[in-house]
C-alpha cells in the first residue's frame, strides 16, 4: 500500500500525511487503479512516439504532431526572423508601437 501511496504523491496528490487523513481506503484504491491506467496509457504513447520516430517518415511524424496539437493553434508556418523578434520583444517590453496587423515576421 505504501508503494502505492508514492504512486499517487508522484503524481501530484498531496504528502503521505494528507493522503492518510484526506481521503477514505475506497477513494485510495480507486486513484491508485485510475493513476495507474494514466500511466499505462502515458507508456503506451511514449513507445508510439518513439516508434514513429524511429521507423516513421516525415508525414507519419507531422500526422503524430497533428494528434497532440489537436484543438492548439498550429505554429505559424514562417519562423520569425532575428530582426522580427528583437522588433517584438522590445514591443512587449513595452518600447516600440506595434504596426497593425504585424506579428513580427519579415
Amino acid at each position: 500500500m505504501i508503494q502505492a501511496l508514492e504512486i499517487l504523491i508522484s503524481r501530484g496528490h498531496g504528502t503521505l500525511d494528507q493522503l492518510k487523513r484526506g481521503y477514505t481506503l475506497e477513494q485510495l484504491e480507486k486513484m491508485i487503479e485510475a493513476a495507474e491506467r494514466n500511466r499505462k496509457r502515458e507508456l503506451a504513447e511514449l513507445l508510439l512516439v518513439v516508434r514513429v520516430g524511429y521507423h516513421g517518415t516525415k508525414d507519419d511524424v507531422k500526422k503524430l504532431m497533428g494528434e497532440f496539437n489537436r484543438g492548439q493553434p498550429e505554429p505559424p508556418e514562417k519562423p520569425m526572423s532575428p530582426a522580427g523578434a528583437a522588433r517584438l520583444a522590445a514591443v512587449l517590453a513595452g518600447g516600440l508601437k506595434r504596426k497593425a496587423g504585424s506579428d513580427g515576421r519579415d
